[in-house]
């Protein structure tokens, strides 16, 4: 993000800026792990369907989030519905191989 649309987003309160680095650095640390866990997962033949399903959830709540912040950003709005989609198909996947 450049300076200019943090200082929109949460104006010159350092704790509020401070707070959305810390969300960021906390989303790609849960992905670094994501990712090792997928890692592991595949070399041990077992099912990636919950990594995808955490992965869909947080985008899909971010872009919700976005779209209602910025809603002349229809492109939000298109992306957290197909990540809704993608969550439903991925849960059904997991609960089909349940049964």
């Amino acid at each position: 993000m450049n300076k200019d649309l943090i200082f929109v987003m949460y104006g010159n309160n350092p704790k509020h800026m401070v707070r959305a680095k810390s969300f960021h650095i906390g989303w790609i640390s849960a992905s670094i792990v994501m990712v090792f866990l997928y890692i592991w997962k595949n070399i041990h033949n077992e099912s990636v369907g919950d990594i995808f399903m955490i992965l869909f959830a947080q985008n899909s709540a971010a872009l919700f989030y976005e779209y209602i912040n910025m809603p002349e950003k229809n492109s939000h709005l298109v992306c957290g519905i197909l990540s809704v989609i993608a969550f439903g198909l991925v849960f059904g996947s997991l609960l089909k191989a349940v049964h």
